[in-house]
C-alpha cells in the first residue's frame, strides 16, 4: 500500500496538503498506522481565539498548526480511523500555553503504545512568569476511548522536575522533537536544551523520561 494526499481529500479540518508534510513522523502497532502532518494548516472558524492579520482581521486559519491521521488496516487495506487537531478545549488548563494553535506543527513527532498516542508539537509556545517562550515546545498525549482519540494531558518544559532539571523550559528547547513510548514509559528528545552553566548556543540537547502511574505522568 502507498499512503498520500488522496486520504485526505475529504478532511474538511485539514487545508493547504501541498505543504502539510504527510509521514514526517510515523509510527505503527498492531494493525494501526499514525501519520504527523505537521505542516497542515487548519480552518480556524470554531476557534475562539483566532489567528489575526496584521491589520487585526481573523485570517480564519491557523498556519503550520499540524495534526495526527490515525490509520487502521482492514482485511482489505488501510482506512482513515481519525484525524487529531487540537481544540482549545483539550488544552490542559494548567499549561499555560499560549491559546492560538497556529505554527505548533502538532505530529513533528508521534509515538504509540496500546491506547496511548504521544505527539510532539516542537513549536508550541508556553509561558514562564507570564512571558512566552516561543517554540518551547510540548508533547500531547492521547488516550483512546469510546468516543475516539482524546486528549488528555499536554507535557511542557514545565512538568519537568526542578531537582532533576532545575533550568526550566527555555525558548527554542523544541520539546518532543522526537519520543519513543513503550507502555507507561516516555522518552522526550529535548535537542536543543542547555544546562543552566552551559552557553546558550551550544545546542547539547537532553532527553526526558516521563512515568505514568494512575494517569498521572511524572519526570523521572
Amino acid at each position: 500500500s502507498s499512503i498520500d494526499g488522496r486520504f485526505l481529500a475529504d478532511v474538511d479540518t485539514l487545508l493547504a496538503l501541498d505543504a502539510a508534510h504527510l509521514g514526517r513522523a510515523l509510527a505503527v502497532q498492531d494493525g494501526l498506522a499514525v501519520l504527523g502532518v505537521p505542516g497542515a494548516t487548519l480552518d480556524d472558524a470554531d476557534w475562539p481565539n483566532d489567528t489575526q492579520a496584521p491589520d487585526g482581521t481573523d485570517t480564519m486559519i491557523d498556519p503550520l498548526a499540524g495534526g495526527v491521521i490515525v490509520l487502521e488496516h482492514f482485511g482489505s487495506g488501510w482506512g482513515m480511523q481519525s484525524v487529531i487537531t487540537l481544540p482549545e478545549t483539550e488544552i490542559n488548563p494548567a499549561h499555560d500555553i499560549f491559546r492560538d494553535r497556529a505554527w505548533w506543527r502538532l505530529g513533528a513527532s508521534v509515538a504509540v503504545s496500546g491506547t496511548t498516542i504521544a505527539v510532539g508539537a516542537p513549536h508550541a509556545a508556553v509561558r514562564q512568569g507570564g512571558a512566552p517562550l516561543p517554540e518551547s515546545g510540548a508533547v500531547v498525549i492521547l488516550r483512546k476511548d469510546s468516543t475516539g482519540w482524546v486528549a488528555r494531558h499536554v507535557l511542557t518544559g514545565l512538568d519537568l522536575d526542578p531537582n532533576i532539571w532545575p533550568w526550566g523550559p527555555r525558548s527554542l528547547d523544541y520539546f518532543g522533537t522526537s519520543l519513543a513510548l513503550d507502555k507507561d514509559l516516555l522518552a522526550v528528545g529535548v535537542p536543543n536544551a542547555e544546562p543552566g552553566d552551559e552557553p546558550i548556543a551550544s545546542d547539547r540537547g537532553v532527553v526526558h523520561l516521563f512515568q505514568r502511574s494512575h494517569g498521572t505522568w511524572t519526570h523521572v
